[in-house]
């Protein structure tokens, strides 16, 4: 999984994740599919060829961490590379040995499943790079080439006999306009971790005994807190609350700008409960998990704890 992205920061697949497609519609569950993606999917493939042909690296989306030459076939500057090799002996003709290679990486790669189709395609291959007369490594040219075709059969990515049909698998009809009048919320979620006391930050708080930055926030953030001069100040309309102004991380131009124009909001000190509550109570009070990422993701997205329209999206 080193040439995938983790869907969570605790590093792991979310056990109630349903895949779409045709298991998605059976209502199963897949985590490790959070994972499988096109992008991910076609980073890992890169990643496995360029394993074979430049050994352990960083060449054309490698699993390596060191730079080498990128020339095929040179694994001097590679952490490590696979040694897998079956040299040409007088003793088998040219198809016999290409034959035996074949099924010798058919029973590595893909425990002797792979499929007589792709067996002969595969050797085929593997044969016209060996008679290959231009490079001064045919043997390790056909290797490589039949060992990159190997990653890219049914055979490798599953664990089933693979049966070729040879019809194309349908569409799926697109779904039917109805007609009605719609109008949808948009909800962008973005991932990942936020310091919010380092975004939105009290600055002038002169109607209560305290000074919200001088005594609470700068006492408490002490070297972390962004100083009040370099904050860049929000001007639009501030009600009922215990400042009179806000201010902004600096580098947040475009959040200030938006503010100031009416066009953002801010949700501040919120959080998902199903009934008022205490720290006490709180387990046998509220129905969403408070203390997992992925459940209090997921609340905030529909902000439908209670379930009253369940399978639906944002505000049920």
């Amino acid at each position: 999984q080193g040439a995938h992205s983790f869907p969570t920061v605790f590093s792991f697949m979310l056990p109630e994740y349903s895949p779409g497609g045709r298991p998605g519609d059976a209502t199963l569950v897949g985590p490790e599919t959070m994972i499988m993606h096109m992008p991910t999917v076609v980073g890992l493939l890169n990643g496995m060829f360029s394993l074979i042909k430049y050994g352990v690296s960083t060449c054309n989306g490698g699993l390596g961490r060191r730079w080498t030459t990128c020339s095929e076939g040179d694994y001097s500057y590679a952490d490590g590379r696979l040694a897998f090799s079956r040299p040409k002996t007088s003793e088998l003709t040219l198809d016999n040995h290409a034959e035996k290679v074949v099924d010798e990486l058919s029973t590595i790669l893909t425990s002797g499943r792979l499929g007589s189709e792709n067996k002969r395609i595969i050797k085929d291959a593997y044969i016209e790079k060996l008679n290959n007369t231009e490079t001064t490594d045919a043997a390790g040219a056909a290797m490589r080439v039949a060992q990159q075709l190997m990653l890219t059969t049914p055979e490798f990515a599953t664990t089933n006999i693979v049966k070729k049909t040879g019809s194309l698998r349908k569409k799926p009809d697109p779904p039917q306009a109805s007609g009605a009048s719609y109008r949808a919320i948009v909800y962008v979620l973005f991932g990942g971790g936020c310091d919010s006391y380092n975004m939105l930050v009290p600055h002038t708080c002169g109607a209560n005994q305290t000074d919200m930055y001088t005594d609470e926030y700068a006492v408490v953030r002490d070297v972390i807190a962004l100083a009040k001069e370099d904050l860049l100040m929000l001007n639009g309309p501030i009600e009922n609350q215990v400042c009179e102004t806000f201010g902004v991380h600096p580098e947040l131009g475009s959040v200030q700008e938006l503010f100031n124009q009416g066009d953002l909001l801010f949700f501040a000190n919120t959080g998902v409960l199903t009934k008022p509550t205490d720290k006490e109570n709180y387990w046998r009070d509220t129905v969403a998990q408070l203390f997992a990422h992925n459940f209090m993701q997921r609340a905030a997205q529909r902000i439908d704890p209670l379930k009253a329209e369940d399978g639906t999206g944002v505000l049920g």
